[in-house]
């Protein structure tokens, strides 16, 4: 190999390097820059925002929101939305017309928005006017740079005297969370849940004692951007006074926030709410086929579904769940008394809820709460 070839060779390569560390260097800084704008992004929520007349009580919301950033630096751009209920649960919400006034006491947006321009070290407030016929709704704020911020509900007479307050976090949305529980002595909780997704939401709420058993629970659909709220006694009539929680599941997250009554309705404060572990159903498997389902059913077809996380099992019908089944294989609970057997009915392959002794399918119902598991002679179908 001749000097100069090798002499254009080192050269070339030396080319190469330099080359490559432009694009290397020029990648990271894209990387850096598409963190930094993406970590910029807020969007957070306040899933209950009150505003009017009801019963003689003028209510009005407050919002605060500040910017972190050193004094001066870092210009934060964004607004805040207000969604209200749908007379119809399942469909969309509409906007909130809301009128604000701004800290200096002039107006502040216009319709269902307020923009609003923050730098580092700043603060805004909004405060609705308490005009008009009470309604309620959702408020979502997003911004292009890190912000914060919280509410407040306060409560006046008709002379405009405060009788009651309380400051309301703001929140994000999760698929799966809990507030708090406490209706013992006429005490009463009221829940506000929203939905700040573009699709649909089905719901389910259900109601645990302090031992963590399911005592009640409902299904509900709630409309993209649409809020709904409502007491505890309302969305569980007849149930025990209690202490304990209410989860709310969904697929599609949720915002929510809870506030906590006195028996005359006019002592009350903020119950936020707790993020719950995420639903993790156990997959049964067919070990003469490549047959898997979550789906297991019992002699009348009826589907429970077992929660991993929670070592539980799922009455499908309607989302309640019961401590004690953890999942061994294709074995259910500690002393693996129960199986799960696959079959065949109507064509169609299926998992079904059986006593591992007998290797019959067992018939599952909730009765008052409880869930009963009886002994059958039926066998699995075309096992």
């Amino acid at each position: 190999m001749s000097h100069r070839f090798f002499a254009s060779f080192i050269v070339a390569l030396s080319r190469m390097k330099r080359a490559m560390m432009k694009r290397v260097v020029l990648t990271l800084l894209w990387i850096v820059a598409a963190t930094v704008i993406c970590s910029a992004q807020t969007i957070f929520y306040y899933p209950h925002i009150v505003n009017g007349v009801l019963g003689g009580v003028i209510l009005k919301t407050t919002i605060f929101i500040t910017n972190p950033a050193a004094t001066g630096t870092g210009l934060a751009s964004g607004s805040i939305t207000f969604m209200k209920d749908d007379p119809v649960l399942s469909g969309p919400g509409t906007p909130f017309n809301l009128t604000f006034t701004d800290e200096t006491g002039q107006p502040a947006g216009s319709g269902n928005t307020i923009p609003f321009q923050i730098a580092g070290g700043q603060t805004r407030k909004f405060t609705s006017s308490g005009a008009g016929t009470y309604a309620g709704g959702l408020a979502i704020v997003s911004s292009n740079a890190p912000i914060s911020g919280t509410a407040i509900f306060s409560e006046f007479d008709s002379a405009g005297r405060l009788i009651g307050e309380a400051g309301v976090p703001s929140g994000s949305a999760v698929p799966n969370q809990a507030v708090f529980v406490d209706t013992q002595g006429g005490y009463n909780v009221g829940v506000a849940y929203a939905n700040p997704g573009t699709a649909g939401a089905n719901v389910t709420l259900r109601l645990l004692n302090s031992s963590g058993v399911a005592v009640m629970s409902t299904v509900q659909t709630l409309g993209a951007g649409n809020h709904a709220a409502a007491f505890v006694s309302q969305l569980f009539p007849g149930a025990p006074e209690l202490v304990g929680t209410m989860q709310i599941t969904s697929q599609t997250p949720l915002s929510s926030i809870a506030l906590r009554f006195d028996p005359t309705l006019s002592v009350f404060t903020t119950l936020p709410p707790v993020t719950l572990a995420s639903l993790v159903l156990a997959v049964f498997r067919d070990p003469a086929s490549a047959f898997a389902t979550s789906d297991v059913r019992d002699v009348q077809d009826q589907i429970v579904r077992f929660d991993t996380v929670a070592n539980s099992l799922i009455w499908a019908a309607d989302g309640r769940s019961f401590p004690g089944y953890p999942v061994d294989g294709n074995f259910l609970r500690s002393d693996r008394s129960f199986q799960v057997r696959f079959g065949t009915k109507d064509g169609e392959r299926r998992a079904y809820f059986t006593e591992t002794a007998t290797a019959t399918i067992c018939d599952i119902e909730v009765i008052g709460g409880r869930l009963v598991i009886s002994p059958t002679d039926v066998p699995v179908p075309g096992s």
